[in-house]
Protein backbone atom coordinates (compact mmCIF):
# COMPACT_ATOMS: atom_id res chain seq x y z
CA UNK A 1 0.00 0.00 0.00
CA UNK A 2 2.58 2.57 0.97
CA UNK A 3 4.58 1.22 -2.55
CA UNK A 4 1.96 1.97 -4.45
CA UNK A 5 1.20 5.20 -2.95
CA UNK A 6 4.97 6.17 -3.38
CA UNK A 7 4.51 4.77 -6.86
CA UNK A 8 2.44 7.47 -7.67
CA UNK A 9 3.79 10.06 -6.06
CA UNK A 10 6.47 9.85 -8.20
CA UNK A 11 4.39 9.46 -11.18
CA UNK A 12 2.82 12.58 -9.89
CA UNK A 13 5.89 14.51 -9.78
CA UNK A 14 7.04 13.66 -12.95
CA UNK A 15 4.15 14.38 -14.98
CA UNK A 16 4.37 18.16 -13.38
CA UNK A 17 7.98 18.57 -13.77
CA UNK A 18 7.68 17.80 -17.60
CA UNK A 19 4.81 19.85 -17.49
CA UNK A 20 6.91 22.80 -16.00
CA UNK A 21 9.81 21.99 -17.85
CA UNK A 22 7.59 22.46 -21.14
CA UNK A 23 6.12 25.89 -19.78
CA UNK A 24 9.20 27.54 -19.16
CA UNK A 25 11.23 26.84 -21.74
CA UNK A 26 14.29 28.26 -20.03
CA UNK A 27 14.35 25.31 -17.36
CA UNK A 28 15.61 22.26 -19.32
CA UNK A 29 16.44 20.73 -16.37
CA UNK A 30 12.89 20.00 -14.98
CA UNK A 31 12.49 18.27 -18.27
CA UNK A 32 15.35 15.87 -17.45
CA UNK A 33 14.53 15.63 -13.92
CA UNK A 34 10.75 14.93 -15.14
CA UNK A 35 11.73 11.90 -17.35
CA UNK A 36 14.39 10.47 -14.50
CA UNK A 37 11.52 10.45 -12.17
CA UNK A 38 9.04 8.87 -14.76
CA UNK A 39 11.47 5.47 -15.12
CA UNK A 40 12.21 5.77 -11.33
CA UNK A 41 8.76 4.98 -10.98
CA UNK A 42 8.71 2.33 -13.03
CA UNK A 43 11.01 0.87 -10.83
CA UNK A 44 8.89 1.60 -7.44
CA UNK A 45 6.01 0.57 -9.53
CA UNK A 46 7.10 -3.10 -9.86
CA UNK A 47 8.39 -3.17 -6.02
CA UNK A 48 5.12 -2.56 -5.38
CA UNK A 49 3.08 -4.55 -7.73
CA UNK A 50 5.59 -6.92 -9.37
CA UNK A 51 7.36 -6.65 -12.50
CA UNK A 52 4.65 -7.84 -14.51
CA UNK A 53 2.00 -5.55 -13.57
CA UNK A 54 4.36 -2.97 -12.29
CA UNK A 55 5.75 -1.46 -16.03
CA UNK A 56 2.15 -1.86 -17.13
CA UNK A 57 0.74 0.36 -14.31
CA UNK A 58 3.76 3.13 -14.35
CA UNK A 59 3.13 3.54 -18.12
CA UNK A 60 -0.62 3.61 -18.08
CA UNK A 61 -0.75 5.97 -14.79
CA UNK A 62 1.83 7.96 -16.69
CA UNK A 63 -0.03 7.95 -19.77
CA UNK A 64 -3.52 9.14 -17.64
CA UNK A 65 -1.88 12.00 -15.70
CA UNK A 66 -0.47 13.37 -19.10
CA UNK A 67 -3.97 13.50 -20.55
CA UNK A 68 -5.41 14.83 -17.49
CA UNK A 69 -2.78 17.70 -17.81
CA UNK A 70 -3.70 18.47 -21.21
CA UNK A 71 -6.91 18.32 -20.38
CA UNK A 72 -7.07 20.55 -17.34
CA UNK A 73 -4.60 23.10 -19.52
CA UNK A 74 -7.24 23.22 -22.33
CA UNK A 75 -9.62 24.22 -19.82
CA UNK A 76 -7.58 26.73 -18.45
CA UNK A 77 -6.63 28.29 -21.56
CA UNK A 78 -9.72 28.14 -23.72
CA UNK A 79 -7.52 25.66 -25.97
CA UNK A 80 -4.41 24.31 -26.52
CA UNK A 81 -1.68 27.16 -28.45
CA UNK A 82 -4.66 29.55 -29.74
CA UNK A 83 -2.71 32.31 -30.45
CA UNK A 84 -0.11 30.64 -32.17
CA UNK A 85 -2.65 28.68 -34.35
CA UNK A 86 -2.23 29.13 -38.58
CA UNK A 87 -5.25 31.55 -40.20
CA UNK A 88 -8.63 29.07 -40.90
CA UNK A 89 -8.50 27.77 -44.16
CA UNK A 90 -11.25 26.05 -45.99
CA UNK A 91 -10.27 22.18 -46.65
CA UNK A 92 -10.33 21.17 -50.01
CA UNK A 93 -11.07 17.68 -51.09
CA UNK A 94 -8.06 16.38 -52.64
CA UNK A 95 -8.01 15.08 -56.16
CA UNK A 96 -8.81 11.84 -57.68
CA UNK A 97 -4.73 11.40 -58.05
CA UNK A 98 -4.24 12.30 -54.49
CA UNK A 99 -7.00 10.11 -53.33
CA UNK A 100 -5.77 7.01 -55.38
CA UNK A 101 -2.23 7.22 -53.98
CA UNK A 102 -2.95 8.06 -50.72
CA UNK A 103 -5.43 4.92 -51.11
CA UNK A 104 -2.72 2.92 -52.60
CA UNK A 105 -0.28 3.93 -50.16
CA UNK A 106 -2.50 2.75 -47.28
CA UNK A 107 -3.60 -0.28 -48.62
CA UNK A 108 0.16 -1.14 -49.19
CA UNK A 109 1.03 0.03 -45.69
CA UNK A 110 -1.48 -1.25 -43.45
CA UNK A 111 -2.85 -4.72 -44.62
CA UNK A 112 -0.64 -5.87 -46.98
CA UNK A 113 2.49 -5.47 -44.77
CA UNK A 114 1.10 -6.56 -41.96
CA UNK A 115 0.06 -10.38 -43.85
CA UNK A 116 3.62 -9.96 -45.17
CA UNK A 117 5.59 -9.24 -41.86
CA UNK A 118 3.43 -12.37 -41.04
CA UNK A 119 4.24 -14.06 -43.68
CA UNK A 120 8.05 -13.55 -43.33
CA UNK A 121 8.42 -14.07 -39.71
CA UNK A 122 7.20 -17.33 -39.57
CA UNK A 123 9.41 -17.79 -42.40
CA UNK A 124 12.15 -16.68 -41.39
CA UNK A 125 11.97 -18.95 -37.78
CA UNK A 126 10.21 -21.38 -38.51
CA UNK A 127 13.62 -22.73 -40.04
CA UNK A 128 15.65 -21.98 -37.31
CA UNK A 129 17.20 -24.29 -34.72
CA UNK A 130 15.14 -23.36 -31.62
CA UNK A 131 12.58 -24.70 -29.34
CA UNK A 132 9.14 -23.78 -30.33
CA UNK A 133 9.11 -21.31 -27.03
CA UNK A 134 12.03 -19.49 -28.48
CA UNK A 135 10.36 -19.26 -31.94
CA UNK A 136 7.13 -17.74 -30.40
CA UNK A 137 8.45 -14.97 -28.04
CA UNK A 138 11.13 -13.81 -30.85
CA UNK A 139 8.33 -13.66 -33.78
CA UNK A 140 6.18 -11.82 -30.73
CA UNK A 141 9.10 -9.24 -30.88
CA UNK A 142 9.79 -9.37 -34.84
CA UNK A 143 6.59 -9.04 -36.04
CA UNK A 144 5.18 -5.56 -35.21
CA UNK A 145 8.92 -4.32 -35.49
CA UNK A 146 8.92 -5.68 -39.33
CA UNK A 147 5.41 -4.08 -39.88
CA UNK A 148 6.47 -0.99 -38.30
CA UNK A 149 9.52 -0.89 -40.38
CA UNK A 150 8.07 -1.59 -43.61
CA UNK A 151 4.93 0.80 -43.45
CA UNK A 152 7.20 3.52 -42.27
CA UNK A 153 9.34 3.09 -45.46
CA UNK A 154 6.41 2.94 -47.54
CA UNK A 155 5.15 6.10 -45.88
CA UNK A 156 8.28 7.71 -47.04
CA UNK A 157 8.42 7.16 -50.57
CA UNK A 158 7.16 9.01 -53.90
CA UNK A 159 5.47 6.83 -55.66
CA UNK A 160 3.76 3.54 -54.53
CA UNK A 161 5.04 1.50 -57.17
CA UNK A 162 8.79 0.62 -56.16
CA UNK A 163 7.03 -0.51 -52.27
CA UNK A 164 5.13 -2.37 -54.34
CA UNK A 165 7.42 -4.40 -56.68
CA UNK A 166 9.34 -4.61 -52.87
CA UNK A 167 6.49 -6.45 -51.61
CA UNK A 168 5.49 -8.50 -54.26
CA UNK A 169 9.07 -9.54 -53.73
CA UNK A 170 9.38 -10.39 -50.44
CA UNK A 171 5.76 -12.34 -50.32
CA UNK A 172 7.40 -14.24 -53.06
CA UNK A 173 10.17 -15.50 -51.35
CA UNK A 174 8.29 -16.24 -47.94
CA UNK A 175 5.90 -18.27 -49.84
CA UNK A 176 8.56 -20.17 -51.20
CA UNK A 177 10.45 -20.29 -47.10
CA UNK A 178 6.93 -21.50 -46.01
CA UNK A 179 6.44 -24.36 -49.03
CA UNK A 180 9.99 -25.62 -48.40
Amino acid sequence: MIAGLLALAISISSVGAIYLSWRQREQRWLAFAGWLLAVASMFVWSWALGPEFGVSYSVIVFVCLIWLQVGVGVKASGGVGLSSQRPYRNMTLPDARNLRKHATVFFLSVPVTGVLSLMTTVAMLIHLPWTLLTKLAVSVFVYPLLWGILSSWICTQRSPGRPAIVLISLSMISSILLWI
